[in-house]
């Protein structure tokens, strides 16, 4: 026993031994196979001359699953062999006297999107290469053999020979006309006003370019490839995808598509009511339990709570199952690798027919963001790590790279492009007065003690220093919103008065139920003549039930202020009676900040409508101000779309790009310094 043990282990010595050969060696070898097979081609060709002419030999056939071994001193051909090795790697493999492949296969053609993988020489003198599978790699290498493949002696001899499996021409010619579909699909976009938009699967007409949107996902979605729906917040996105569902891809509703809709818990009652509204799929919400007939339903609306809480089963047995399309409504929650609900989303993605990014906010800071979506679509054209994805693309040219493939497989459009004549919505400022300046100002300033107690006047804080600064800032931002209170009373007092039901936001809720006991008791009469009384509070206490009460009331024209928290009121809801929002502080993100004007700007509204947002000199809602128009530009630039930056503010953006939070805490800690 001792013995054939001491034998294993000097195997396994001896293989460890040649993975670990060093980089000059192995082009040592190298070149020692390169000598070798020039004399013998020199040798072969010197010996033709003198022979009679011979019949071709037979071509040899190649199988992926019994690679024959390669023979470098071949007289006639170097070999190259491509196919499909482990069901998710292209393999390339090539004599190792075929320097120029080798350097061509090592190094790439540039940083953005090269060819992962390294070469490995192996014993019988070739030369191996794995690379992840998916289309952008397979076609990078076929553009490399290309060359070799067009090389041709005086004597009409061609001395390289490419050989492709069955199976890799298979699935390349299934991924080359998936790939054709989203440049041709384009056109599918365009419509006039002969464009069909009354379906016999569907309950009411769609809007023309719903009908356009649901043409363009059944051409780019048959093969299996995702595709992002970003329309602008209040173009009907959930009635797009839910006519993509209900008609099928061949869009007429023979086929329809079951699918699994996860969402954040606050938007799930909104998808059940308009697939209602719109179809006659059937639909359920899966609340604290999963029902034992869920999978009876045509559309299942789970929660990211729910995910994260009972995990992959039973969701991920019915997607596969049952071959059913994956929907991420607010698909930007899942952008964080580390996020329990994210690594749940990508395994559910890999079992699904295909999935659908839903969110107007696909960016919602940086460009790496933007990874994980396009690995659950299976439209990520690369392999880098998030890291080096975010450190090639975070570059001018890199954004610019990342629009122009965005725009193949994302909707995108905006309320000018579609309805020009639609109500257009500005955002203004106003600079209001503390009440309680001394505290803040006194918070404040112990604040800045405290950074440079930890560290500040070295010009940077550790993570762990950071996390704890972010609490501070909020608290900053809550003594703001709670002073800017007996002013921000009068402005919407007026409002009320003019004649406007209006609505409130801010992400702390006392100010919210301070403001709402304020106007309990306010009476007036909207512009349809319909008398309201009082007000109300959406925050995240309140119920579901009690939630949607208070926005049919709302809608109905029975209340007249609607004080709604950012996190649990910014999705989800249509409030288009209301065309005045002013917000009592600002979101972290100019994302969120469009979240919530799109809950009035949106369908239905019939007019113009404005967004003003309640500042205070020298707090830190100006700081926020000043740095919040950068991420705008961010999302401008990497998405497509011009129109971002005045959406969320009225000011010209320089060129910064990390997040809101970071260089909140950076003022802070100049200042420090400074002190």
């Amino acid at each position: 026993m001792k013995t054939g043990r001491r034998g294993t282990r000097r195997k396994a010595q001896s293989r460890k031994r040649l993975r670990l050969v060093s980089p000059e060696k192995r082009k040592k070898l190298q070149q020692k196979y390169a000598a070798e097979a020039r004399k013998e081609i020199s040798a072969s060709q010197s010996k033709k001359k003198s022979s009679p002419a011979t019949s071709a030999p037979a071509k040899p056939s190649v199988k992926p699953a019994a690679m024959p071994k390669y023979k470098i001193k071949d007289n006639e051909q170097s070999q190259i062999f491509l196919y499909i090795e482990r069901g998710n790697r292209l393999c390339v493999r090539w004599p190792a006297h075929m320097d120029s492949l080798t350097t061509e296969m090592e190094n790439g053609k540039s940083a953005i999107g090269r060819l992962l993988g390294k070469v490995e020489t192996l014993r019988d003198g070739s030369c191996k290469k794995l690379t992840p599978l998916n289309y952008w790699n397979a076609r990078k290498i076929l553009v490399i053999l290309s060359a070799f493949t067009r090389v041709k002696l005086p004597n009409g001899h061609r001395p390289f020979k490419v050989h492709l499996s069955d199976e890799f021409e298979a699935w390349y010619d299934q991924e080359d006309k998936a790939e054709a579909l989203c440049d041709d699909a384009h056109h599918l976009l365009e419509y006039d006003d002969t464009i069909q938009t009354g379906f016999e699967f569907l309950r009411k007409p769609l809007y023309p370019w719903q009908s356009a949107g649901m043409r363009f996902l059944n051409a780019i979605t048959r093969h299996g490839k995702g595709a992002f729906v970003c329309d602008e917040t209040g173009l009907g996105k959930t009635y797009t995808v839910t006519s993509h569902l209900a008609g099928g891809h061949d869009g007429d509703g023979k086929q329809p598509m079951q699918a699994v809709v996860v969402a954040p818990a606050g938007v799930n009652e909104s998808w059940y009511r308009k697939v209602a509204d719109i179809s006659n799929l059937s639909c359920t919400v899966i609340g604290s339990k999963y029902p034992i007939n869920a999978h009876e339903y045509d559309i299942i609306v789970v929660s990211y709570a729910m995910l994260k809480k009972r995990g992959l089963w039973p969701i991920s047995e019915i997607i596969q199952g049952q071959n059913r399309v994956l929907i991420l409504d607010e698909g930007h929650y899942t952008k964080n690798y580390d996020a329990k609900r994210t690594s749940i989303c990508l395994a559910l993605a890999e079992r699904a027919r295909h999935t659908l990014i839903v969110t107007a906010t696909p960016l919602k800071n940086r460009e790496k963001d933007l990874h994980p979506l396009l690995r659950m679509t299976r439209r990520l054209w690369t392999e880098e790590s998030m890291d080096d994805f975010s450190k090639y693309y975070t570059t001018e040219e890199g954004r610019a790279d990342i629009a122009e493939r965005l725009s193949k497989f994302m909707l995108r459009r905006m309320f000018a492009e579609v309805k020009p004549d639609f109500p257009t919505g500005e955002v203004g400022e106003a600079y209001l007065e503390l009440s309680n300046r001394e505290t803040y100002d006194e918070v404040e300033k112990d604040f800045i003690q405290w950074l440079i107690r930890n560290g500040a006047e070295q010009g940077k804080i550790d993570s762990a220093v950071a996390g704890k600064a972010l609490v501070k800032l909020n608290k900053l931002r809550q003594l703001s919103a709670e002073g800017k209170m007996a002013q921000a009373a009068d402005i919407i007092r007026k409002t009320l008065d003019a004649g406007e039901q209006c609505i409130v936001f801010c992400a702390f809720n006392d100010p919210l139920y301070q403001l709402a006991e304020t106007f309990k008791d306010h009476r007036g009469t909207n512009f349809k003549g319909q008398e309201w009384h009082g007000s109300a509070v959406i925050t995240g206490k309140v119920s579901k039930k009690k939630r949607y009460k208070i926005i049919d009331d709302f809608m109905a024209g029975k209340t007249g202020l609607l004080c709604i928290g950012t996190v649990a009121g910014g999705l989800g809801i249509d409030l288009p009676i209301a065309r005045f929002a002013y917000f009592l502080d600002l979101p972290w993100s100019p994302a969120d900040f469009e979240q919530c004007t799109g809950r009035i700007l949106r369908l239905g509204q019939e007019r113009d409508c404005q967004f003003i947002k309640l500042l205070a000199a020298g707090t830190i809602d100006q700081r926020m101000e000043e740095i919040i128009q950068t991420k705008a530009t961010i999302f401008q630039e990497a998405i497509g779309d011009m129109g971002a930056l005045e959406r969320v503010t009225a000011k010209e953006a320089d060129q910064m790009r990390r997040s809101i939070v970071t260089q909140v805490i950076q003022s802070y800690i100049r200042d420090a310094a400074a002190a």
